[in-house]
C-alpha cells in the first residue's frame, strides 16, 4: 500500500500495473507525486511490452520497467542494481 511505502522506505519498490483495487499507473503517480516516496525506486511490472506503454509510464517517474513473464536473470541484475546488501560476521 502506499501508507506502507511512507512507513517504511523500501529499497525498490515492485509495482504490478494490473491491480485489482487501483491502477498500478494511479499508484506511481501517487508515489511520485508525494515528497515522502518521490525518491523511491519503483520497477514496474506488467505483461504490456509494447513500447508506447513502456515509454509512457517512464515518463511517469518508474525507474525500470520489465515485462512478464519476468526474465530472472534480468530481475537479479535490477535487485543488485537498487538493492544494498550487508553481510554479517
Amino acid at each position: 500500500s502506499i501508507q506502507l511505502a511512507k512507513e517504511y522506505k523500501p529499497s525498490l519498490i515492485l509495482l504490478d500495473l494490473n491491480l485489482p483495487d487501483i491502477p498500478g499507473s494511479k499508484v506511481l503517480e501517487i508515489l511520485k507525486s508525494d515528497p515522502e516516496t518521490k525518491d523511491l525506486p519503483i520497477l514496474v511490472v506488467s505483461a504490456d511490452a509494447t513500447t508506447k506503454q513502456i515509454e509512457y509510464i517512464l515518463s511517469k517517474g518508474a525507474d525500470q520497467y520489465i515485462t512478464k513473464p519476468i526474465n530472472v536473470g534480468q530481475l537479479i541484475k535490477i535487485f543488485d542494481q537498487y538493492l544494498k546488501y550487508s553481510t554479517h560476521e
